[in-house]
């Protein structure tokens, strides 16, 4: 273990009365200047110790004595407030549903929405973790999100209705439909998910949610037909046809649902046989 000289000391100690776990500059300039009239080759030399972990550009989470030992046990979630804030973000899609137990896959990228102020770029990594950023530039578009906390820090996410939506609406992103099928199933069969609140964050996202969730809800007999009529209004609202996992890009293929206005890419045997598996098991 790297030695702490004295003036690391005194800045972790500093840090530490303060109950703080982070450190971001130029914010905290003065206080790095109170132990080095060099607070920059400071901050390098602890990080290199393991001391600080640098999450961003000029921001740093207080890891303390044995930091080498520990890098690898700081829960990536509690890094991204410290490397984003104060951009919006939020934790979603294949990583949410995993943590919510929705989904049994795990992905060694961290997947989060975030917002794209002009000038900003999405990061492709945090403290050497692999980041996928799916923006959002609408401001409508930032619901069903909270902030949770762990012992190392607060981080935002979506809730369990959002993941879903979100991976309904990017399944590439969520491990493929088979993924989002049965995390729909689990969660309406367990009640992580729950039904109403699913529904109107679909509505309220787009009509093309609107009618891959009630096609599912109404494949999978996951919902009856009174709880599919103001999915069924907003999805008839346009004329024009969806797929139900394909990108917008897509060449259109397979048989047409003229209830849901959806062009079927999946066999409706193939989804009714993910959900099965999740309702039985």
């Amino acid at each position: 273990m790297a030695t702490v000289a004295p003036q690391e000391f005194a800045l972790l100690a500093d840090l530490h009365l303060q109950g703080r776990r982070t450190l971001m500059l130029p914010a905290d300039r003065p206080l790095v200047e109170r132990h080095s009239e060099q607070p920059l080759k400071l901050l390098n030399r602890m990080s290199t110790k393991g001391l600080l972990r640098r999450v961003g550009r000029g921001r740093y989470l207080v890891v303390g004595p044995g930091g080498r030992e520990a890098r690898q046990e700081v829960p990536p979630f509690a890094l991204l407030d410290t490397a984003l804030a104060p951009r919006r973000y939020a934790i979603s899609l294949l990583s949410a549903l995993s943590h919510y137990g929705l989904t049994d896959h795990e992905s060694e990228v961290l997947t989060i929405l975030l917002d794209s102020p002009r000038g900003k770029s999405a990061p492709t990594a945090i403290a050497g973790i692999s980041v996928q950023s799916l923006v959002v530039r609408r401001d409508e578009r930032w619901f069903g999100i909270r902030s949770e906390d762990e012992a190392d820090g607060r981080y935002r996410i979506a809730d369990p209705e959002r993941a879903l939506i979100d991976s309904l609406d990017r399944p590439e992103f969520a491990g493929g439909p088979e993924v989002v099928v049965r995390a729909l199933a689990r969660g309406l069969t367990n009640g992580t998910l729950r039904l109403g609140r699913l529904s109107r964050y679909a509505e309220q996202h787009s009509v093309r949610l609107a009618r891959r969730l009630g096609f599912l809800l109404q494949a999978t007999e996951l919902a009856d037909e009174e709880q599919l009529a103001e999915l069924l209004a907003r999805a008839r609202a346009t004329r024009s046809y969806d797929t139900l996992f394909g990108g917008s890009g897509e060449e259109i293929t397979g048989p047409a649902d003229s209830r849901w206005r959806l062009h079927l890419d999946v066999p409706v045997q193939l989804v009714r046989g993910w959900a099965l598996y999740e309702r039985v098991a």
